[in-house]
């Protein structure tokens, strides 16, 4: 959790964008809800369909670019101030994720005699929960039982990794000047090497090299709202994408460009909201809606596993045929009550089940340091 307004409101629009059109795009493409909703607005179903996902890597860029923001202010860089940021970046993740995953297993259990079975099993096994809750369903092999729950474990393994870019160096040096360029130099290599490499191999997919392009992107970008030199970040940052897109065009990528270069261009972090009174409300909503998208990131699947099944009843009940409008209707309405039931579940669960990161904050009692190596290696 951030404290009120420390993000860009921004920040906030551009997250809050890209969480509803994941969001439209699983409502797009699960269940014969969305099938009998495509014929009465078969362009934009489409798009959605088959380019919502693409959203992703807008969350990919603001995840490095928040996270390099939080990590900047970090003071500790001993072996227990690591493994604390870890822990608290799993915890923020994991908690939320273990009561949604029973939220999904419940609504499939539920619609287990009506929807097919490919939209969601009831039948769950305790490993496949488990790899779930530590984030290695992906890397095991194992069928989800959410939509979009890889993306969890992804952003995890991204922070774990960009987190030992930060920390290697000073393990390294005693220097800040040669830790900050080391943890540079080690985010722009692997950047790079996913950009123009890693990407283009599938088989890394459950993996964060794979992703790291995208993040890695808006980790620089940060760098480049906070550096004296923009333009040479900025030159930099369009000859890599250029470079990967030209290796292989890839519209993900692009995509991630754009909203790097955006960050980029949006500058500095937004005035406070005591210097624009008159904006107050848009930014209170706006970071409103952004702290609760990971909440309706959750659980929108589990609402939308429910309403396909009250849908298909309905009509059965009612020996009605598909109707595209009133299809389309309860899509709208699908999308209404996954929102509400993200307010309650960020203030019943995630609210109250997350920590605030003491990014600053030192510790009282002496810890052990990380390994110090000889400088000449």
């Amino acid at each position: 959790m951030t404290s009120p307004h420390a993000r860009a409101p921004w920040v906030d629009a551009i997250k809050l964008m890209a969480a509803q059109i994941i969001v439209w795009h699983h409502l797009c493409a699960y269940g014969p809800l969305s099938d009998a909703a495509a014929s009465f607005w078969p362009e934009i179903a489409d798009v959605l369909y088959n380019k919502g996902r693409l959203a992703v890597q807008v969350f990919l860029v603001l995840a490095g670019y928040l996270a390099a923001q939080g990590l900047a202010r970090v003071r500790d860089w001993s072996v227990g101030g690591v493994t604390a940021l870890a822990l608290k970046r799993y915890r923020r993740l994991a908690w939320p994720l273990c009561v949604a995953l029973v939220l999904a297993i419940a609504a499939a259990a539920i619609t287990d005699n009506v929807l097919p079975s490919s939209m969601a099993s009831a039948a769950v096994e305790l490993p496949q929960f488990l790899a779930h809750l530590f984030m290695l369903q992906g890397v095991l092999g194992m069928e989800s039982l959410s939509a979009g729950v890889w993306y969890v474990a992804i952003d995890f393994q991204l922070f774990l990794l960009l987190l030992l870019c930060f920390a290697m160096p000073v393990a390294l040096t005693s220097s800040q000047v040669q830790a900050r360029r080391w943890t540079q130099t080690l985010t722009v290599g692997l950047m790079l090497a996913s950009l123009w490499g890693l990407n283009l191999m599938p088989a890394w997919d459950n993996w964060a090299p794979y992703f790291f392009g995208s993040y890695g992107l808006g980790v620089c970008a940060h760098w480049a709202s906070q550096s004296t030199n923009k333009q040479a970040w900025w030159t930099g940052l369009v000859i890599a994408v250029w470079l990967a897109l030209l290796i292989d065009f890839r519209g993900r990528i692009l995509l991630a460009g754009i909203t790097a270069w955006a960050l980029m261009a949006l500058g500095q972090p937004g005035h406070s909201v005591r210097d624009r009174p008159q904006m107050a409300w848009l930014i209170n909503a706006l970071h409103a809606g952004a702290e609760r998208s990971y909440a309706l990131f959750l659980v929108h699947f589990p609402v939308l596993l429910l309403a396909n099944g009250l849908w298909v009843e309905s009509l059965v009940f009612l020996n009605i045929e598909p109707d595209p409008i009133s299809a389309s209707i309860a899509l709208v309405f699908t999308w209404l009550a996954a929102w509400a039931l993200a307010h309650v579940f960020y203030a019943a669960v995630e609210a109250k089940g997350t920590l605030r990161p003491s990014w600053t904050t030192s510790s009282v009692r002496p810890r052990v340091p990380l390994l110090k190596l000889p400088r000449t290696l």
